[in-house]
């Protein structure tokens, strides 16, 4: 189950608009898989910079691209780390990217060269200057050194370029060709200062890092917006719609900072969530491969949980009806069911007065990874003529038939294994669901003076926003499992080798339910969360 909010000042002839996520994510953990010598001494601007990774479809083969710029080349490996070939002759060499037909394109010092498959030389695209198709990627100082990188968009294969001097990103069409420029210099919103990295999101949006911020840009060079991240390069994983920054933190797509992770020069994404990173450790430059562990024990197959995110809200001019337009996030699947609430002044709404036939996407499938609208006359459902409305949108995905993602781990005993959840399910879990019931316009509940009931006098949720006995029983009926008993609990803290707990640092900005204060060697929750936390076993 997952939330999304978004609050809104109505006053029939305006609206201002405030973003305000709830998502919840996981701690993420990371080992390192192996390790490869790139085989050169460094100081800090000189070592490795970009590395792309090419995954082809047809033949199942990956390869691995790391440019080297004292080394003055591009070094390539294959999945394993093992060394398959390079291109020299790139005088500090730093961007690199690989197209759908495997040509190479090497940002370098003296501008930009494409190379065929085989390495050798397919075309000069760039040169040293400040025109267009020229790059001016200055050697002067060292701060300024290392800056250009190179992006593939995701759909029509142009190549975009960091000019890092001149302040401006350059694209380039599939024959090579300059195809356009944006960017000037300066500090303010939708300037450049000393542009550093360049990346997509799976919408095709732009991510340019420089001194200060993450920037984000639409494909064609109009800004978005920015948020804080200075002189950071990014790795996007298009599955998870996350992204690594080299400050060693995991973000979301939108730049707020989920968990820690591993710092590097610059990394990639591949299709398992792996990240291969460039280091320079010790004034040696390296390859590495981590993988990404849930908590202490590995990742466990699992479903996606859906992200949900409002895209945009606004009033139709002269008139009580709101436009809501979101997406629903999912890597895995094609459709979610989604709800809808409001809060008036701090007031639990459930719109029902749905306007233009948008009330049929409420309580009923609809296609993720795409825009959706549904349109609400306000007025119809809640009376008062201005005042501050948050949007709350609910939905669980196509694959999910229990009301709570639960995570379960198997442990050891000396009586015999205990299957129990990592994490207990606490009143949040149980207030998304009943209120994912309540907006969806489900029987089983009723809305009765700010309480979620049954509808006949028995309150599942209250308005402290606690889960009341006949809710507990209830939910889990749906859940086909059973509570765990406080000595099931107990045991499984004490279910690991002495003085093996893991201590957890949680992040301000991240407080999901299966975040945890402490872990055992086997990954179970040992935190304290109080008496209202209920784990489960499944038999």
């Amino acid at each position: 189950m997952r939330t999304k909010t978004r609050s809104l000042a109505f006053c029939l002839t305006a609206c201002l608009l405030a973003c305000v996520t709830g998502h919840a994510h996981e701690q993420d953990n990371w080992y390192l898989a192996w390790e490869a010598d790139l085989n050169y001494s460094v100081t800090n601007y000189y070592g490795p910079y970009q590395v792309f990774l090419d995954e082809n479809k047809t033949s199942g083969k990956s390869t691995i691209y790391s440019t080297l710029q004292r080394a003055d080349k591009i070094i390539i490996f294959d999945a394993n780390g093992s060394k398959t070939g390079e291109i020299t002759n790139l005088p500090r060499a730093r961007g690199v990217a690989v197209d759908d037909n495997g040509v190479i394109y090497c940002l370098y010092r003296n501008g930009l060269k494409s190379f065929n498959p085989d390495g050798s030389l397919k075309q000069i695209l760039g040169t040293s200057g400040s025109g267009d198709g020229q790059f001016k990627l200055s050697d002067a100082t060292a701060s300024f050194y290392s800056h250009g990188a190179l992006a593939l968009h995701p759909n029509n294969g142009r190549l975009y370029a960091v000019d890092g001097d001149n302040n401006r990103i350059q694209v380039f069409d599939t024959n090579g060709s300059f195809y356009e420029k944006f960017g000037s210099a300066g500090t303010a919103p939708g300037k450049l200062d000393l542009p550093k990295f360049i990346a997509f999101t799976p919408d095709a949006r732009l991510i340019i890092t420089d001194r200060n911020h993450i920037n984000y840009f639409d494909e064609n060079g109009t800004f978005i917006k920015r948020v804080s991240g200075g002189n950071l390069t990014v790795a996007v994983d298009k599955y998870s719609h996350k992204m690594w920054t080299s400050d060693g933190k995991i973000r979301s797509i939108e730049g707020n900072i989920l968990a820690n992770s591993v710092n590097g020069i610059a990394a990639v994404f591949n299709s398992m969530g792996d990240l291969i990173i460039s280091q320079s450790i010790n004034e040696k430059s390296v390859l590495q491969l981590w993988k990404n562990a849930y908590r202490t024990k590995g990742l466990p197959q699992r479903n996606v949980i859906p992200q949900p995110a409002i895209r945009k809200i606004s009033q139709r001019s002269g008139t009580n009806t709101l436009d809501l337009d979101f997406e629903i996030i999912d890597s895995d699947d094609t459709n979610a069911t989604v709800g809808i609430l409001a809060y008036a002044e701090n007031v639990r709404v459930v719109p029902q007065a749905w306007t233009d036939g948008t009330g049929s996407k409420i309580g009923t499938p609809i296609a993720t990874n795409q825009v959706h609208r549904v349109s609400w006359d306000v007025k119809q459902d809640w009376t008062d003529n201005t005042g501050t409305i948050k949007f709350e949108i609910l939905c669980q995905d196509g694959r999910t038939n229990k009301p709570v993602d639960i995570h379960f781990l198997t442990l050891p005993l000396a009586d015999g294994n205990l299957t129990i959840s990592r994490s207990p399910i606490k009143d949040s879990d149980f207030g998304n669901y009943f209120k994912f019931l309540l907006a969806t316009g489900s029987n089983e509940v009723a809305y009765e003076n700010g309480n979620i009931t049954n509808g006949s006098g028995s309150t599942y949720f209250n308005t402290n926003n606690q889960y009341q006995n006949p809710g507990k029983i209830f939910f889990m009926n749906k859940l086909g499992y059973r509570w765990a008993t406080a000595t099931e609990v107990a045991n499984a803290k004490a279910a690991a080798t002495i003085g093996t707990t893991n201590t957890w640092a949680a992040s301000n900005s991240v407080q999901p339910r299966n975040l945890p204060q402490k872990v055992n060697e086997y990954g179970f929750d040992t935190g304290n969360h109080g008496n209202r936390a209920l784990w489960v076993v499944k038999e």
